[in-house]
């Protein structure tokens, strides 16, 4: 799992928030399907799985999307109980720079492979704030990205409408505001634990149309 317990924001993630005010609220969207993540929904999946688990309680279709994005070779989800990973705020374990508490966040991630290379996709939703945030140090790390594309790479990820897909600079992730009326939830496509790791077969459409894919199988 890449995302490890407790993560930190850095340094240049929280001057980067600081710059763009991305720690403020964003507009909030309309209700999804029956399949729709909310924060609500988020946060108890996340429970369910924040010690860990093998098999994903959201029924992403991995292998559709990626079919559709134009990718062939084996896609299936990685193995084991680390497989599966919730995040929740610990407020027993209080740190200035935890961001799930910041934004009354949960997040959860469902780890996969594509031809053999790493994938992730996750969900975060935020009661408050923008739920973008929550993923910042991880998407700083796998695009590595400085301080100025970090916070520019904030700010629009703070104006995006629902149901618009948004690359990362260096084309390592992609995400897609979900509809949700009681708060703010991201689907996040992440390919590779590092930039040179996610240097693989994907190409940048294939990761967006991937995570658009994922999106509207949960409404989005």
């Amino acid at each position: 799992m890449r995302f490890g317990s407790r993560a930190l924001l850095s340094a240049t993630v929280v001057t980067a928030l600081a710059l763009t005010g991305a720690a403020c609220g964003s507009d909030k969207g309309g209700g999804g399907g029956g399949d729709a993540l909310s924060v609500d929904r988020i946060r108890d999946l996340a429970a369910k799985t924040k010690d860990g688990a093998d098999t994903c309680p959201v029924d992403w279709d991995l292998v559709a999307a990626a079919k559709a994005a134009g990718v062939e070779g084996r896609v299936g989800p990685q193995a084991g109980k680390d497989a599966v990973k919730g995040e929740l705020p610990q407020p027993d374990v209080p740190s200035p720079d935890d961001m799930l508490e910041s934004v009354d966040g949960a997040l959860l991630e469902c780890a996969y492979e594509i031809n053999g290379e790493k994938a992730s996709v996750f969900a975060s939703g935020a009661g408050k704030g923008r739920a973008t945030n929550m993923l910042l140090p991880l998407i700083a790390a796998t695009d590595e990205l400085g301080m100025s594309k970090l916070s520019a790479y904030a700010e629009e990820a703070g104006k995006a409408g629902e149901g618009s897909v948004l690359l990362t600079p260096n084309n390592t992730a992609a995400t897609v505001r979900l509809p949700e009326n009681g708060g703010d939830v991201v689907l996040t496509f992440v390919t590779g634990s590092t930039r040179a790791d996610a240097k693989s077969s994907l190409t940048p459409d294939q990761v967006s149309r991937i995570a658009e894919e994922l999106a509207g199988q949960v409404g989005g």
